[in-house]
């Protein structure tokens, strides 16, 4: 007889001759490879999920209505089985093209051989949800680590190499590879911290350690790990550094996961610059914790900069480092500018490549009840004008040269402008504005 408790599979006996002796009659399977809920600092390694290609992408039963598209907008997401609202890799959405090019690399912490992830391709639509189009289980197999000697694990020299076929799909498939990586031991954190940094600077085994340690909700926890990184003994410490560059008390009081979470947007600007074209999705998931953990984007704005002073002050970060970074993300560089030094930011246009999840959340700020959106400096400045007076300079402009109504107002040109804004520009933010958008068509 077959029992599952809340631990094992519990096989009995139940014609020996002690089964009323229930313990000597039975005998406990231990599953091979446990389901374990994510642990800091447990995991041994990561894989490099380099997401490649589709082709050929094509679904039977898509028909264009009222309120779905006719366009293909493939994207592809990752998530742990069972697990399907923490994405930890996501492309971006490719617009209406049923061959897309992704080339984008994302990580999967590995916490142990045999773990699995689901990969699931999906079509953006802009009016319902996004059209599952098929998924595939990646599994952390022999194909992708060995275990060389107990708790010791290698990849296998090339990874794996796949055109995956979608069950849902016609035809079409997907390119995709993966490789292991396992994780180095990180050095204990020594008097010389600094010199040594600039001796050797930070290179992927930090990196790989780092993508370990974010949580499956996007934050950075406190942990021993992370305080060595930073060159800490203790999490204490790694909070202590915060708290010395935090002046108001109503920032003391929040989760300090949001404290370490808002550094390591910095730790990865300044000290990993070299890896930005891998960790894209890592910050955004980062910076989507911290808005929805404060939900104030005041707040929020004075606990990211915070954030800033302290990685610059514990890795004695200097002006012409700063400057080297502020092209990876200028609005949020410019905020942490406004922030911390009370200084006029240059204005400079946002871009699907640049945007924020903060950039997105300014623009929401500015919605009237009525669906409407409010002319203010805020949200001119959004979109790359100096002032409202600007801005309304190129309504006016517009009219006169395009427009057969001169009755339609400035706040239904600026609603307009922001609807396309989110459709073009923020497509790949669709989950922070999505909720309102309804308001506006129907305004």
């Amino acid at each position: 007889m077959l029992e599952v408790n809340d631990k094992n599979i519990v096989l009995t006996d139940i014609s020996s001759k002690s089964f009323k002796n229930t313990l000597a009659s039975q005998f406990i399977i231990m599953p091979l490879h446990p389901v374990r809920k994510w642990v800091p600092g447990v995991a041994i390694g990561v894989v490099r999920l380099e997401l490649i290609c589709g082709e050929g992408l094509f679904y039977d039963g898509c028909f264009p209505s009222r309120f779905t598209s006719s366009n293909f907008d493939p994207f592809v997401r990752g998530f742990h089985v069972g697990d399907n609202k923490n994405i930890i890799a996501k492309t971006k959405v490719i617009d209406d093209d049923r061959n897309p090019v992704w080339n984008e690399v994302h990580y999967l912490p590995v916490n142990y051989v045999g773990e699995k992830f689901i990969l699931e391709a999906m079509s953006f639509n802009i009016y319902i949800k996004d059209k599952p189009l098929g998924n595939w289980h990646l599994e952390i197999s022999d194909e992708l680590v060995k275990e060389v000697s107990e708790g010791i694990y290698e990849g296998t020299p090339d990874g794996i190499d796949v055109w995956q076929r979608l069950p849902r799909l016609r035809l079409g498939q997907i390119h995709y590879k993966a490789i292991f990586f396992p994780l180095e031991p990180l050095p204990r954190p020594r008097p010389e911290f600094l010199s040594n940094l600039e001796e050797k600077p930070l290179d992927r085994t930090i990196f790989y350690i780092l993508i370990t340690l974010q949580a499956p909700n996007g934050g950075f926890p406190p942990s021993v790990k992370l305080a060595n990184i930073f060159g800490y003994d203790s999490q204490e410490d790694l909070l202590k550094l915060y708290k010395s560059q935090c002046y108001e008390e109503r920032i003391l009081e929040i989760n300090p996961t949001v404290w370490t979470t808002s550094m390591i947007l910095w730790f990865l600007h300044f000290l990993l610059n070299e890896y930005k074209n891998e960790w894209g999705y890592i910050y955004e998931r980062a910076e989507q914790f911290i808005s929805k953990e404060i939900a104030d984007l005041e707040i929020e704005e004075t606990v990211v900069a915070t954030g800033r002073k302290a990685v610059r002050e514990i890795f004695d970060i200097n002006e012409a480092a700063v400057e080297n970074v502020k092209h990876l993300n200028v609005e949020f560089q410019e905020l942490a500018d406004d922030v911390e030094e009370k200084i006029e930011s240059k204005i400079n246009r946002i871009t699907r490549e640049t945007i924020s999840v903060t950039h997105v959340r300014r623009i929401l700020k500015c919605q009237q009840n009525t669906g409407a959106y409010s002319l203010t400096d805020d949200i001119a400045k959004s979109f790359g004008y100096e002032d409202t007076k600007k801005l309304q300079t190129t309504f006016d402009t517009y009219k006169n040269i395009h427009s057969k109504s001169q009755k339609i107002n400035s706040q239904i040109w600026l609603t307009i402008m922001v609807l396309y804004f989110y459709r073009y520009v923020a497509i790949d933010q669709k989950k922070e504005w999505y909720p309102t958008y309804e308001r506006n068509i129907m305004m």
